[in-house]
């Protein structure tokens, strides 16, 4: 089984020496437990790295690479086979040594190099993990498969690449920004109305006073119109006779009908206009484009 592979590996890096805090040394039998009998490898590591924390081992430092390596995590397994190596090589024996090499050597075929080269100071990620900042040369560890390279610069066009990494491949990459040709600049100009601030309301009240009006018109002529009437009843007697009646009344009856119709009409139609106005009359940006030169090309600049 997989887990029984690793826990050969575990026995190989063993000593009988424990560590001094008694806590660690728990927290190691712990995480040799998880990894060797469960296979718990996430909780395995945390035991082991909880155990590094409260007093560096290479016994933890080996148990953290181990799992790193079950996982598949390549990269993270063999940046800590070399601090082991690296912080603990005085203390190894000949053979622990030998064991450790092996495994780096192991992993090296697993994963890809990429050496970055950037001689501009872009900002440079991977998958959307920073790498630093230009100038630099850097060898770059990836698992197989495909990444993103992204650089940035002011003043610069981004770069966005799509790479390919395979196992033990080792590649090199030049990062070279170009110059912006277009620039778009945005700015908010102060707000303004198309008409002045006053003009809807008063196009609304005109609109309501000729309605207004009119209904008033339409009132009197109305009274005009009985008034009429009863004129012509009086006059006529009973049984009624032809009379002609006030006919100055009834014009004037007439004229007031037409002028209250004529109120309505444009009323409304002031108070469609003024509601239409309020509604474009709002505040709002009025944009401005401004062309600039801007490296080898231009600049536009939109100001709304």
């Amino acid at each position: 089984m997989r887990w029984w592979i690793a826990a050969l590996a575990v026995a190989s890096l063993s000593t009988s020496a424990h560590a001094e805090d008694p806590e660690a040394q728990r927290l190691l039998d712990e995480g040799t437990r998880l990894f060797t009998e469960d296979a718990a490898h996430q909780a395995a590591r945390e035991a082991f790295q909880r155990s590094y924390d409260r007093e560096p081992s290479w016994r933890a430092l080996n148990g953290i690479a181990l799992t790193f390596q079950e996982q598949g995590r390549f990269v993270d397994a063999l940046v800590t086979y070399e601090k082991l190596l690296a912080t603990f090589d005085a203390v190894l024996t000949d053979n622990q040594r030998t064991t450790v090499k092996a495994r780096l050597e192991s992993l090296e075929t697993k994963i890809g190099v990429i050496e970055l080269v950037a001689n501009q100071p872009a900002s440079v990620s991977i998958d959307s993990d920073d790498i630093g900042t230009g100038p630099l040369r850097k060898p770059i560890r990836l698992l197989p498969g495909r990444h993103v390279i992204i650089a940035t610069l002011a003043g610069h066009q981004t770069l966005t690449r799509t790479i390919e990494v395979s196992a033990g491949e080792r590649t090199s990459l030049a990062i070279v920004l170009g110059p912006e040709r277009v620039v778009v600049k945005v700015e908010q100009t102060p707000l303004v109305r198309r008409y002045p601030k006053w003009m809807p309301y008063a196009v609304l009240g005109g609109g309501a006073t000729l309605a207004i009006a009119g209904g008033i018109l339409h009132a009197v002529s109305r009274s005009d119109f009985r008034a009429f009437d009863d004129s012509v009843e009086q006059t006529a007697g009973f049984p009624p006779i032809s009379v002609s009646g006030d006919q100055g009344l009834h014009d004037r009856a007439v004229l007031e009908h037409r002028l209250a119709i004529g109120g309505y009409v444009l009323g409304g139609l002031a108070l469609i206009a003024g509601g239409v106005l309020y509604t474009v009359n709002q505040p709002r940006p009025i944009p401005r484009v401004d062309i600039v030169p801007a490296g080898r090309g231009v600049a536009m600049i939109v100001r709304f």
